[in-house]
């Protein structure tokens, strides 16, 4: 799998995430490439990519989109781009969280 295609839904993603939690560095290319091998990615490609600034226009398009929907923390769940839920919750504010979604997309 090639560095670019890498999602919070994919190996990597949740990978990347669990490091951020284990006192890894994930500011630095060396942890990046490790996690990558881990999960199955080419990590001399997300060298590369990361040396080339090859998603870097992509990257910061989403950053500025996240800003703009008020996203000032991680996690962040956003539904039906109105809707969002900071930090942890329990499962009965996502029931909520969705319930209100279902409901205003009904006639």
């Amino acid at each position: 799998m090639k560095a670019g295609r890498l999602t919070r839904n994919d190996p990597g993603g949740r990978g990347s995430c669990r490091a951020g939690f284990r006192d890894r560095n994930i500011g630095s290319a060396d942890v990046l490439a490790e996690i990558a091998s881990e999960v199955g990615l080419d990590a001399d490609d997300l060298r590369t990519a990361l040396r080339e600034g090859r998603y870097r226009d992509r990257v910061q398009a989403q950053y500025e989109e996240a800003r703009e929907i008020g996203v000032t923390a991680v996690p962040t769940f956003v539904a039906a781009d109105r809707y969002a839920i900071v930090g942890a919750h329990p499962y009965e504010n996502f029931q909520k969280l969705l319930a209100a979604v279902a409901q205003e997309a009904s006639p």
